[in-house]
């Protein structure tokens, strides 16, 4: 992709994707890419997530609840702690299984899904709680 502006047909929408397991950002990028035509940033751990989200808040956080160095909790309380960073939609995601919709919801998720997610789900997922483009 050129760094001239979006591609013809491409979206100039941004999803953050904080995940510890690479093969996870890696096949949620190939998916999101080809079947919703975002722009997909991936990262390793909740540090790494909040100095993206300092630099560029995206329109979507995709964000695994537990990583290494900072994890997903941590990475949501300083993101509603900061505006514009706090209207971010975020869908969590973890492979430990997730509480309760209400209880995500307090913690400040939008939604969420257990790894391992279908990939269907996932652009439902996705598409569900990405705000429309302007």
């Amino acid at each position: 992709m050129s760094s001239d502006g979006p591609v013809a047909g491409r979206s100039t929408r941004t999803v953050l994707v904080a995940d510890d397991d690479r093969t996870i950002r890696l096949l949620v990028t190939e998916v999101l890419e080809s079947e919703l035509g975002v722009r997909v940033v991936g990262v390793a751990d909740g540090y790494d997530a909040i100095r993206r989200l300092a630099a560029s808040p995206p329109d979507l956080m995709l964000l695994d609840l537990r990583m290494p160095v900072v994890d997903g909790l941590a990475v949501l309380r300083w993101m509603r702690r900061h505006p514009p960073r706090r209207r971010v939609p975020v869908v969590a995601f973890t492979a430990a299984g997730l509480p309760a919709l209400d209880q995500l919801m307090g913690w400040g998720c939008d939604d969420g899904l257990v790894k391992p997610f279908d990939l269907n789900d996932l652009v439902a997922t996705v598409r569900r709680n990405l705000p429309v483009e302007a």
